[in-house]
């Protein structure tokens, strides 16, 4: 079977927000990147997670992370200039993987259905 590492990047600075970080932001009582960590955890063909954040706010994410239940975040790295040098960094600090999904940490609408969809196809 396949080994399949996840990196969500969420390293953005929230140029079209006014500066205003929305991955912290609350969205129905936790912070919208709490959802795409969740969603990727619950996959059962999911087995490591990268987090990929600015600088600025590693420290709130690490936070994040140790009140929740995710066992799979392996790790968690600043992020780059753009948003490939933030995927590299993702793939930098992933374990071996067989099989790597880059998901935007901005967007909490993923779901499992569709993730284990993609890896399916792949």
């Amino acid at each position: 079977m396949a080994t399949v590492g996840a990196i969500i990047v969420a390293a953005g600075r929230g140029e079209r927000m006014g500066r205003i970080d929305k991955i912290l932001l609350p969205l129905g009582g936790q912070p919208l990147l709490a959802y795409s960590i969740a969603t990727f955890q619950a996959s059962p063909l999911i087995d490591a997670i990268v987090l990929v954040l600015g600088s600025h706010n590693i420290e709130q994410a690490r936070a994040l992370v140790a009140r929740g239940t995710w066992p799979k975040v392996v790790a968690l790295v600043p992020g780059g200039n753009r948003r490939q040098d933030s995927t590299q960094a993702g793939l930098a600090a992933l374990p071996a993987c067989d099989i790597v999904a880059v998901h935007d940490g901005a967007r909490p609408f993923i779901t499992t259905d569709l993730i284990e969809r993609g890896i399916a196809a792949l």
